[in-house]
């Protein structure tokens, strides 16, 4: 499994990019550390043409977005894309990882900085 894992401009978005990826490479995924990027590029990096333009380790079997699109500075979340879903349906593989998160409590710890 490996994971794209991107985030917009929000103070709080490189420091949950980091947190996520540790996620995915604690439940045995490989995570790339994409960086500033758009919530279309990283739909697009679990795809074959994405991988046919640009080079790098894609298409990612999926990929998350650190964004709250229209929200407030303040707020913050993610978006999941998967490559096999057209849909956007997750995948078993992705749905463990986002299960894996939600409740590991080590991993997130420090959630509480996170408001401001």
């Amino acid at each position: 499994l490996t994971v794209g894992v991107g985030f917009d401009p929000r103070k709080s978005g490189e420091v949950l990019s980091s947190w996520f990826s540790g996620g995915v490479e604690c439940a045995g995924g490989i995570a790339y550390q994409v960086g500033l990027c758009t919530t279309p590029s990283m739909f697009l990096s679990c795809t074959e043409n994405f991988a046919k333009i640009f080079s790098g380790p894609w298409p990612f079997t999926g990929a998350v977005s650190i964004t709250a699109s229209h929200l407030p500075s303040q707020w913050n979340g993610m978006k999941f894309f998967d490559a096999n879903n057209p849909n956007n349906s997750l995948s078993h593989d992705f749905k463990f990882i986002i299960v894996f998160l939600s409740t590991s409590t080590e991993i997130f710890s420090g959630i509480g900085i996170l408001t401001g």
